[in-house]
């Protein structure tokens, strides 16, 4: 995978899933050895040529509330219990995170960073929460930005989730919107995560789908940058709903998509995932499966590591002079 990635992308990405040490890093301790080394790995295998984008998130996977606990043995321990009620604008949550970021900046010396990842769901799921992420976010963001002036900072949005088009987001379209807008104040870019596979949009995505973003970039002032997306080669079932995908569909998709980048200027595509884990899911506990299979045909290469339609298109693509 790795492999592959040197070979067909000149951006590399570290995407935190992980939670953060929290008492460590409040109490200016060293990051756990464990973590630490994932770190490394995961950047010793950047191309040298390549760029590096590094999304880190205080919330947790369902970007409900505070991430979990990193700890050596574990990426996602319970929270302490003088941790688990604590606000997301708790003075020990912002110096806790500003310390895991600064440790981060560190070790990956990106070009690109965010301070979450689908940060807007959580103004859906906990409207409570949403104005305190914003204080945690602007806070350790001023910290970062006077540290690392040239550095571009943002955190990133769910574009079918700003739609109202999941479950928990319909019919707070405006208020999606509003949270959006008010996050987009103190971000470098309109950072979209994608995957435009599902109930609400034909199997054959239209070139009119990310209209919404470019409506929400021109009346913001942001450029777009699409930090994570994909579409499945094979159609595969999950949660009850049976989603469409083939070659085809896939390559019909990413060929929109870069055309649109191109016209739009974007900063940079991130197609989520290299090569297919179909092998992989198969070996997770089955109550991981399950969530796993929605993105596991996404890659531009099979799990045999046989290349799709899709990745000749994304190759031309990377063949092209970029200008920054």
């Amino acid at each position: 995978m790795y492999a592959s990635k040197r070979t067909h992308c000149d951006l590399a990405v570290y995407h935190q899933v992980e939670g953060v040490p929290w008492p460590q890093m409040a109490q200016g301790q060293p990051i756990p050895d464990r973590v630490l080394g994932n770190w490394r790995r995961v950047r010793s295998e950047a191309g040298s040529s390549q760029r590096f984008y590094l999304a880190l998130t205080p919330l947790n996977i369902a970007r409900d509330g505070l991430a979990d606990l990193a700890t050596q043995e574990t990426d996602h321990a319970p929270l302490p219990p003088e941790w688990a009620g604590l606000a997301l604008n708790d003075p020990k949550v912002k110096a806790a995170f500003l310390a895991f970021c600064r440790t981060a900046l560190l070790e990956f010396r990106p070009d690109f960073l965010a301070l979450g990842i689908e940060v807007n769901m959580l103004a859906s799921l906990d409207p409570g929460k949403w104005a305190k992420y914003l204080d945690l976010y602007r806070s350790v963001r001023t910290e970062l930005k006077r540290e690392h002036p040239a550095l571009p900072i943002f955190a990133t949005v769910q574009y079918e989730h700003l739609q109202g088009y999941s479950s928990e987001s319909q019919g707070k379209q405006a208020l999606q919107q509003q949270a959006v807008r008010d996050l987009l104040q103190d971000c470098e870019a309109l950072a979209l995560s994608t995957y435009p596979y599902g109930p609400w949009v034909a199997p054959e995505v239209p070139a009119s789908y990310l209209d919404g973003a470019w409506a929400m970039a021109a009346s913001t002032g942001r450029p777009v940058v699409i930090a994570e997306t994909g579409f499945p080669s094979a159609p595969f079932t999950a949660f009850g709903y049976n989603f469409p995908g083939s070659p085809a569909l896939q390559n019909h998709y990413l060929k929109q998509l870069l055309e649109q980048a191109q016209a739009h200027g974007m900063g940079f595509v991130v197609n989520w995932v290299m090569v297919d884990f179909d092998k992989l899911v198969d070996q997770l506990p089955p109550a991981d499966q399950e969530l796993a299979r929605v993105w596991e045909f996404d890659g531009l290469l099979d799990s045999a590591e046989s290349p799709k339609p899709a990745l000749a298109l994304w190759d031309a693509a990377l063949a092209r002079p970029y200008k920054r």
